[in-house]
């Protein structure tokens, strides 16, 4: 006989006792309007790193503008190339751009965050 297997402790007795787990049955319905909501952030992300990939000019631009700390400059930048409003952030190493869906409700319902680091 097994020593692991005790037929009186119902965890372990599984020939003889249903699965006691029950879950309840899943609506999708929201999952799939979070990953609709969020395609538009995935193209404006990819635009942003294609840009910076393909122009030494603009890549440059955008780090020295983050490296004296002109905010508005580095927004505009960014903001320039694509279509949603994402926060922006910068620090000496990185640049931060999350995209989140602006609404009154407490839970947003997505939510991405890119960091590209420079240093």
């Amino acid at each position: 006989m097994n020593p692991y297997f005790h037929p009186h402790y119902p965890y372990n007795n599984h020939y003889h006792h249903p699965n006691f787990r029950q879950f309840p049955p899943v609506d999708p319905s929201m999952f799939m309007h979070s990953a609709q909501k969020s395609l538009p952030y995935i193209h404006d992300a990819n635009k942003i790193m294609t840009h910076i990939k393909q122009s030494e000019a603009f890549s440059r631009k955008l780090m020295s503008a983050a490296q004296e700390s002109k905010t508005a400059e580095v927004e505009k930048m960014i903001k320039d190339l694509i279509q949603t409003n994402p926060d922006i952030t910068f620090n000496p190493s990185s640049l931060t751009i999350l995209f989140t869906e602006k609404n009154n409700n407490a839970i947003s319902c997505c939510r991405m965050v890119l960091n590209v680091r420079w240093q």
